[in-house]
């Protein structure tokens, strides 16, 4: 199934097309979407080949060929972040997860089994958020997106298929 997406935000191209892969979730999809919008610069791919054994879900190269952002929504296998993060000296790396509580639990399991966890920074989202854009999904989609910085704090508003939704960026610290 493929979902298409009519972006309306300042610098960020109008149109996103992601096709879901057999077993992927919609939550997964709107993870994407939620990433692209919150990381977007110019270069993104979204599942591209960066000449390693493991593909991101999104990401930038830079002059060199190599990866500066890689981004991982949803599943990610610690073993593939373990030699992510070791490959990747200068990478910008992102574990994007629904909710605190999936963030917690596999930030617990990396912190443990990832050797240069301080490369990795780890975000999600308000509960219920995803889940909220996941039930207005429909195979094309209008999204207008806002960036609020508030208190300290980043969070992010959109607007999916006529609803306004917004929450708050969490993220876990090594610190």
């Amino acid at each position: 199934m493929k979902y298409t997406f009519n972006i309306h935000a300042k610098r960020i191209p109008p149109k996103l097309v992601l096709a879901q892969a057999e077993g992927e979730s919609e939550a997964h999809i709107i993870l994407k979407l939620l990433s692209y919008l919150m990381f977007y610069r110019q270069g993104i791919k979204i599942e591209h080949r960066v000449e390693q054994h493991f593909k991101p879900d999104l990401v930038v190269k830079g002059d060199n060929f190599q990866p500066v952002l890689w981004v991982d929504c949803g599943n990610t296998a610690i073993r593939k972040l373990d030699k992510v993060a070791t490959k990747n000296h200068n990478c910008e790396i992102y574990i994007v997860k629904e909710n605190y509580r999936q963030l917690d639990a596999y930030f617990r399991q990396a912190k443990k089994r990832v050797k240069r966890i301080e490369r990795v920074r780890f975000i999600c989202f308000d509960d219920g958020f995803v889940a909220a854009l996941v039930s207005r999904l429909q195979r094309t989609n209008e999204v207008s997106l806002n960036q609020l910085q508030l208190v300290g704090k980043k969070s992010i508003m959109v607007t999916f298929n006529g609803e306004n939704y917004v929450s708050a960026i969490q993220k876990i610290s090594l610190i």
